[in-house]
């Protein structure tokens, strides 16, 4: 049962915590000198499911009548079309990944402290899960995801937020919940800022691409995307993960469907697999097959992530500074 942050009248703060616990458990990495386990790709759907969805290009611009123009924050766009980066695609999964796993806090700000056994890992020889599957400086990694375009007619739209704080300093690992949104007077005010988004149901296109992976690495991958599958039963979304900008205003959450699987392997057909892209395969049969291996799961926190996430209908964040 999801849990309710806050009310309409009285919203509380739309962030959960989860422990650190026990040291990761560091191993060596599998290497790219050979193919083992699974390498391929899986093709995905993202749709927002928030009321907006901003991932910032880093530019300003400016909109409203002229004489009384206000600056906005632009959307990320490649060749003038929008677009959500790769990179923070994976960067908002590999967040996830490192919680549910109990792996090292890959990013940490600089009055943010991880402990010392979740530091980020420096031996090359012995990686946490996340690192062995995403990489850290000195070995790469071996998933990713493609820049995501948008499919059908997404159309950005400028919206007004408050300003937000810089969060406090957290020995735990922080995530923000889904939520609503509620809309604020367009005026330009103080302590206020405009963003372009994209509003819900819109939908993008992207790729897992994965090489070396074990079952239970791409079973992590899967739940770090926020996606379970009871006995038999088709995957769906346990939650859904939180992704760009603007997360304490309830924006950026986002549901990932699986949508073809293509595999290359060792073997007489690795030539043709590779020329073609991979073998397709039956995609339902195969993600459950991987969901049911557990062994780099970390129940307690995987637990714990599902019953706190919440879903967008489950409160609203505050309009205000806190």
């Amino acid at each position: 049962m999801q849990r309710p942050f806050g009310s309409s009248s009285s919203p509380a703060k739309p962030y959960f915590t989860i422990r650190m616990r026990e040291p990761p458990v560091r191993q060596a990495p599998t290497g790219h000198d050979r193919f083992q386990g699974y390498t391929g790709r899986l093709d995905l759907r993202l749709e927002v499911v928030s009321e907006y969805l901003h991932v910032g290009g880093g530019g300003i611009d400016v909109t409203g009548p002229q004489g009384r123009e206000h600056a906005y924050h632009t959307f990320a766009r490649r060749d003038g079309q929008l677009v959500i980066p790769g990179t923070s695609i994976k960067g908002a999964v590999r967040a996830v990944l490192e919680a549910i796993s109990n792996s090292c806090v890959g990013v940490a700000g600089r009055r943010e402290d991880a402990g010392r056994d979740h530091r980020r890992c420096q031996n090359t020889g012995a990686l946490c899960p996340a690192c062995r599957i995403f990489g850290t400086t000195g070995w790469r990694g071996r998933a990713h995801f493609p820049d995501a375009a948008p499919v059908g007619d997404v159309q950005a739209q400028v919206v007004k937020i408050a300003d937000l704080w810089r969060p406090r300093p957290t020995k735990a690992r922080k995530f923000y919940r889904s939520g609503q949104f509620r809309k604020l007077d367009p005026r330009p005010e103080r302590n206020h800022r405009f963003l372009e988004a994209v509003p819900k149901g819109s939908v993008f296109a992207t790729s897992l691409v994965f090489e070396n992976a074990s079952a239970a690495e791409m079973s992590l991958l899967l739940r770090a995307m926020g996606l379970d599958a009871a006995r038999d039963a088709s995957p769906t979304a346990a939650f859904w993960v939180k992704l760009g900008g603007a997360k304490p205003r309830c924006f950026g959450a986002v549901s990932f469907r699986p949508l073809a699987l293509r595999l290359v392997g060792p073997g007489a057909s690795l030539v043709r697999d590779l020329a073609r892209g991979g073998s397709p395969q039956p995609v339902e049969e195969r993600l459950r097959e991987w969901l049911r291996e557990t062994s780099l799961l970390h129940e307690p926190s995987w637990r714990e992530f599902r019953e706190q996430s919440g879903r967008p209908g489950d409160g609203y964040c505050p309009e205000g500074l806190y």
